[in-house]
């Protein structure tokens, strides 16, 4: 019965899904041939579809990223991150391709999670392809559901987060996890912190996740230094330093490393002490509570202690997460073991495991000692820590010429802030006038007091300075004791040199930094990620003003922004055309036809300010202090997987669903309002039809037409869900123009029929269905275009319209009937209805054409890349010889396994057949390929066609496959490339002529890369 109600709600392809999550899930040992079939060169719609499906592929890549934090499996972790990103990027058509990539991405994460609760996955997985297929309402609606903010589509939005941490320092996820999950929030400029020093695999697989992603990553190490008997945090980033290899060149240098050798040696300080807290929660604060609260907490072991640590360095954070865990399970084991304890001790006991988190225990742990980080006074103190702040800076600036250096406000107050300025000359660039965790936990300084005197810093502003700096001295006088007093001497010094602190900052204004120092391990805290709101679509920023404070929160800051546009020249589609584009590039008014505008933002680091209603909105929010209560005490679960039938309906079902709830107003409008027979029993048929062969025609058009590939049937461009939703709707639009505009307005109030002005109500009847059709378009989401074409082609079907009358009129004359016009007025909204169908299926069929010939541009134009790059490659292997040469010669073309440049016979293989699969299945490829064909020099074009020459070489390509090119399931594959390798061959002869002439001369750069 369980087995039949689910598959009502669900397809089959859901349950197929989850079988293949499960596989990958309990397999023990993993299948090299998964690990190829993600290789970078195979291309998501090319050759291995044939072999696994894109959501096998996107499972065991997900799988991969997430299971794994070992440094052993970062080359295996950014493979599987790039196909990953493929995959996604590549399996959606519609126009909000990005925010459905991050859906996708997200509910792929949620299915792996869910493990063994199969209903929850089920779910997941049917919104995983309802996602798929980029309908703007299913998107919006799962975007809200994750509580993602919708980003535009141009990603030209400001989202930043300035302070966070991976699995390397105190953070949970692996820096290609990390990357992963900051652009499915929507963040593209990311800066990890690392403590002192940085592990040369993190360089790597932070730098090139972020570069998959195309997210702006940067790196940055924090130190201490002693300040005034306590200690001060700088963060320092080299800059300049863009890809994982000028970073690892970089911290190679010799002076480099011997810095780092000294940084090491206060991770290890660092480690030491946090060691010492923990035995100092054995023999201090263990006893204490225990004593208060009647229970016994297990002796907190050190093994176990570093075993949760993993890979990262250890920290306050790990511990007091570590010593969260001991004390709330022995309260709750004491709480579920204890007979009749008295009702004080259980009242003390629930209140303690409420307030327990790991913030107030990280807090508990730093009041031992009375002062953050390690006591300045300790003997034995590593180098690095002994140094005053200003030599400390020093030497970070001896280390690179190009650097940030970011004074960290935590403890500090104004006079702490200027203090330091006067001492780094300039040195320090950045203040992290924001860090929400620190806020959060009352760690944060005088946040507006420091932000005034920036602000008065950057506008050169001596007066507000001085006054600052004077009111700063009269409170620490008022103080008393010996530090303050020595603090106002300093203070006083500089008002006297005040220059000397204003002058760095007249040409390099002094900058923010702004962060949540999200870790990734506690949901009480802020996750990561800032946003702008203003650079948010439309849609995001009206629902901030309805959601905000719920799962957003606008922490007080506002940055200055402004939008700015680029026209950058198009390309000519024909380099005959290019003269003319070039003169008409001058001329303002056709700068939309010439030109592509790219939107940007453009903001103000320098000139932040901390106010109330600020336009920064953090992209992750808090656990309400209720469900913290719960959870710490054991009794919170995850909501209950509640779910609305009829949108997990089995998919056949929701679309005959769909078509039937169209059709029942349609057919008693029909039945109940005419007395012919004809229209009363078939007209709502006849409008269904005309609906149905519209969009089929459409899809067919916009597909490949009569010129479509052999492999594929006209019913394979067709969607079907596309064409229920058209019926669903249509149907309704029965009742409003037959009934409604028609019979009641135009007939009976104004006397409007075919008879009196034709003209008139085609043109009345073609409106009124011009503004349902924008209603509905705009109702599920579409895009603005499509909303203002769903209106304007109603118009345009006016002429039709009249025409399809007028031939009407002539049959029936023709026919022998007399009364032509009142049988045309029966007919006038479906002969309406068929205008502005035709005029539909022709527009809509050319858009879905061009829409297609977009999607194979970007296919053709990432393998040309790789077949650019692996010619390259073949140019560098063998100096002496020309690329034509080596591809066109047989008894060369394919290297010997023993050679080192093996694997580039592999590559021009796989580009090879995944261009071949490109020209048989996938729809207009046909017509790209000729088109970016012509756009070619003669060079280019023998080099493309020398390329495909490997497929000549059956035996090779057939052991590739055989191998596990694309997996065990290689069959398909195989049988498709035997037998039409040589077709494909034969037609690029045909387009390019000159694969026949040898020839060595090169006639100028075209279109190849």
């Amino acid at each position: 019965m369980k087995k039949t109600w689910h598959s009502l709600l669900f397809d089959a392809a859901d349950h197929h899904l989850l079988e293949i999550v499960q596989d990958i899930r309990n397999r023990k040992k993993e299948r090299k041939h998964l690990r190829q079939r993600i290789g970078p060169y195979l291309h998501p719609r090319g050759i291995k579809e044939m072999a696994a499906s894109r959501e096998l592929r996107m499972a065991y890549a997900t799988v991969h990223l997430l299971d794994s934090l070992d440094a052993g499996r970062v080359e295996d972790r950014l493979t599987a991150l790039q196909a990953l990103m493929d995959e996604v990027m590549s399996s959606t058509e519609s126009n909000l391709r990005k925010n459905t990539a991050r859906v996708m991405l997200q509910l792929m994460k949620e299915l792996i999670r869910n493990e063994g609760d199969t209903l929850r996955q089920l779910a997941l997985a049917h919104d995983f392809r309802r996602a798929a297929a980029g309908k703007p309402r299913v998107i919006r609606k799962l975007l809200q559901h994750y509580h993602l903010l919708e980003m535009p589509e141009e990603w030209n939005q400001i989202s930043f987060d300035e302070h966070v941490h991976d699995a390397n320092t105190k953070g949970r996820k692996s820096p290609s996890h990390l990357i992963m999950d900051a652009w499915i929030k929507g963040i593209r400029e990311l800066r990890v912190i690392y403590y002192n020093h940085i592990p040369p695999q993190a360089i790597s697989e932070l730098m090139s996740a972020a570069a998959i992603m195309d997210i702006k990553a940067s790196i940055g190490i924090e130190y201490t230094a002693p300040f005034r008997n306590r200690m001060v945090h700088f963060i320092w980033t080299p800059a300049g330093l863009d890809t994982a290899e000028s970073m690892i060149r970089f911290f190679s240098l010799p002076r480099v490393e011997a810095f780092m050798e000294k940084a090491r040696a206060v991770s290890r300080h660092m480690a030491a002490d946090v060691l010492r807290r923990l035995s100092d929660f054995n023999t201090r604060q263990k006893t204490d509570i225990e004593k208060n609260l009647a229970i016994s907490i297990p002796h907190a072991r050190e093994e176990d202690f570093l075993a949760m640590v993993g890979s990262g360095q250890p920290a306050l954070l790990h511990l007091s997460a570590y010593l969260h865990t001991l004390i709330t399970e022995s309260i709750r084991k004491a709480l579920a073991e204890s007979g009749d304890p008295t009702a004080e001790i259980l009242e003390k006991r629930l209140k303690t495991l409420e307030e327990c988190t790991p913030q107030t225990l990280e807090n508990q742990l730093l009041a031992l000692n009375e002062k953050p980080g390690p006591k300045v006074e300790e003997e034995n103190l590593p180098e690095l820590l002994t140094r005053p702040a200003e030599a400390l800076m020093a030497e970070l600036a001896a280390l690179h010429p190009s650097f940030t250096l970011t004074l960290n406000l935590k403890h500090l107050q104004v006079a702490d802030v200027a203090e330091l300025l006067f001492r780094a000359e300039g040195r320090i660039s950045h203040l992290e006038i924001y860090n929400l965790k620190d806020q959060a936990l009352g760690r944060a300084g005088a946040y507006k007091e420091i932000n005034a005197l920036q602000l008065a810093l950057n506008q050169g502003n001596i007066i507000i300075l001085k006054r600052m700096l004077l009111n700063c001295c009269k409170a620490l006088e008022q103080s008393g004791d010996g530090a303050s007093l020595d603090q106002a001497q300093s203070l006083e010094d500089i008002i006297f040199q005040m220059g000397r602190l204003v002058e760095p900052y007249r040409k390099r204004p002094l900058k923010t930094r702004i962060g949540t120092d999200s870790t990734g391990n506690f949901p009480w805290s802020y996750g990561m990620g800032l946003v702008l709101r203003d650079t948010l679509p439309f849609r995001a920023r009206r629902y901030l003003d309805q959601k905000l404070g719920k799962h957003h929160h606008r922490p007080g800051i506002r940055i200055p922004v402004q939008p700015r546009t680029t026209w950058i020249p198009k390309k000519p589609p024909l380099r005959k055309l290019a003269p003319l584009l070039y003169r008409l590039r001058y001329a303002r008014l056709l700068r939309p036809l010439t030109h592509r505008a790219v939107s940007e933002f453009v903001i103000q680091k320098d000139a932040v300010r901390l106010e109330p209603r600020g336009n920064v909105i953090t992209l992750g929010g808090v656990l309400d202090p209720s469900r913290r209560q719960a959870r710490n005490a054991g009794v919170f679960k995850e909501q209950p997987f509640r779910f609305h039938a009829l949108s997990y309906l089995n998919t056949e079902l929701s679309q005959g669903a769909k078509v039937l709830i169209g059709f029942i107003p349609a057919f008693l409008t029909f039945a109940l309002t005419k007395d012919w027979w004809l229209l009363a029993y078939f007209g709502a048929v006849i409008w269904f039809v005309i609906t149905g062969l519209r969009n089929i025609l459409q899809s067919v058009l916009g597909g490949g037409g009569i010129r479509r590939s052999p492999l594929l049937k006209w019913h394979d461009h067709v969607r079907w869900g596309r064409v229920a939703d058209s019926l669903l709707f249509t149907g309704f639009s029965v009742p409003l123009l037959d009934y409604v505009v028609k019979t009641r307005i135009l007939d009976e109030v104004f006397g409007i029929t075919t008879t009196t002005n034709p003209m008139a109500l085609y043109a009345f009847m073609a409106l009124a269905n011009g503004i349902y059709l924008s209603t509905h378009s705009f109702f599920r989401g579409l895009p603005r275009a499509a909303v203002i074409g769903n209106f304007f082609r109603s118009l345009l079907s006016i002429p039709v319209a009249i025409f399809f009358s007028a031939i009407c009129g002539q049959i029936l004359s023709s026919a022998g009937y007399t009364q032509v016009d009142a049988i045309l007025q029966k007919w006038a909204a479906v002969i309406s209805k068929a205008a502005s169908d035709t005029v539909a299926g022709i527009i809509e069929g050319l858009a879905d054409r061009f829409h297609n010939l977009g999607l194979r541009a970007q296919d053709y134009r990432k393998k040309m890349r790789q077949i650019f790059d692996t010619c390259m490659n073949l140019e560098l292997a063998f100096p002496h010889s020309q690329i034509l040469t080596l591809l066109a010669d047989s008894d060369n073309r394919i290297l010997q396994n023993s050679h080192p440049q093996s694997g580039l016979s592999t590559m021009v293989a796989i580009n090879a057949l995944d261009l071949l699969y490109f020209f048989m299945y996938q729809p207009r490829a046909q017509v790209a390929l000729k088109q970016r064909i012509d756009r070619m020099t003669s060079d280019e074009r023998r080099i493309f066609y020398a390329c495909h020459l490997v497929l000549e070489e059956e035996k090779h390509v057939s052991t590739l496959l055989i191998n596990g090119l694309l997996g065990k399931n290689f069959g398909p594959g195989l049988s498709f490339y035997l037998a039409h390798y040589k077709g494909y061959l034969e037609t690029l002869r045909r387009w390019i002529p000159e694969a026949s002439v040898p020839q060595n001369k090169t006639d100028g750069p075209g279109d190849f890369p």
